[in-house]
């Protein structure tokens, strides 16, 4: 029996180019508002579990995953059209291995290609 509740999809924004936000609390309530254009955003379709055994702690997949192109992923929550109050919070990129894998093998195959390349044009000058 697992302890890890069944996948949802949600959509997550990343990119933040400026920091221009407002907050405001009253009463224990956090409202963040945002001006158009504040954020070059991506969405990434993504699935995320909790553990019932530690609901604090909620494991996120991007997909799909994009090699180094994104150098840093910000997560915003919302509750209906409400901001979280500690939302927009940098989120750690872990690969998987089969990711790591495929990202060498491409790497390896660039170096042959560039090797070969290499080799044709000194046969050409010779």
């Amino acid at each position: 029996e697992s302890k890890r509740k069944r996948p949802e999809s949600a959509v997550v924004a990343s990119r933040q180019d400026s920091s221009t936000q407002d907050t405001t609390e009253e009463e224990g309530k956090s409202e963040q508002t945002f001006a158009a254009g504040d954020y070059n955003c991506v969405k990434f379709k993504v699935y995320f579990e909790v553990d019932e055994d530690s609901p604090s702690k909620v494991l996120i997949k991007l997909l799909p995953q994009s090699g180094d192109e994104f150098k840093s992923v910000f997560c915003r929550i919302f509750i209906g059209n409400t901001e979280v109050k500690m939302s927009n919070f940098e989120v750690e990129i872990v690969k998987s291995q089969l990711q790591l894998d495929l990202e060498a093998e491409n790497e390896k195959r660039k170096e042959m290609d560039l090797r070969i390349k290499q080799q044709r044009l000194l046969a050409k000058i010779k």
